[in-house]
């Protein structure tokens, strides 16, 4: 009733593209509403990776695995990795470590005109991969690299109810505490 009654609202959400790279060719890409992962796909072992920014660098990291995010994704795994909620109409890329092994490894938001590049320092001991929205994973070979950017693909979603994020926010999180 409500759709065809006009009593709705578009809200558009912005999405990230993540292309891996091998030896400088792109070998696979797609775009996630929520987040992109790379993580060991060996169950308890850290993984090892340079994080760059508009190809410079910025840090060398030890974590479980790395997420960026979307603000539409900051209330899902990447809350749940200790990323911050990020309202939903914000242009922004949000990059999370997973249980960092360091003190001092925390979220940062960059704006969404950066894009990211991950390189997993592959060992014996670790197979890194990567996720897209929590789908099939795929096995990244040594020297591959993602490159993760604002997609210019948008997301429209219909909105049925009155609530705004920050009454959803309130009840779903907030809320629960108690």
């Amino acid at each position: 009733d409500a759709l065809v009654n006009d009593r709705f609202r578009l809200e558009r959400r912005m999405m990230l593209r993540g292309t891996v790279f091998h030896e400088g060719k792109p070998v696979f890409q797609d775009i996630a509403l929520n987040e992109i992962v790379a993580t060991s796909a060996e169950h308890l072992r850290v993984l090892r990776y340079d994080l760059a920014v508009n190809d410079e660098y910025l840090n060398e990291y030890a974590a479980d695995g790395v997420m960026v995010a979307t603000p539409t994704g900051s209330t899902a795994y990447s809350m749940a990795a200790g990323g911050p909620v990020v309202s939903p109409e914000a242009d922004c890329i949000i990059e999370t470590p997973i249980c960092p092994h360091s003190l001092m490894d925390r979220s940062i938001i960059f704006s969404a005109d950066k894009e990211l590049i991950i390189k997993a320092n592959n060992d014996q001991n670790n197979s890194p991969i990567m996720t897209v929205d929590g789908q099939e994973a795929v096995n990244l070979a040594p020297d591959c690299e993602i490159h993760i950017k604002t997609s210019d693909i948008k997301t429209k979603l219909i909105k049925l109810k009155p609530e705004n994020f920050y009454e959803i926010l309130n009840k779903k999180i907030i809320e629960r505490r108690v």
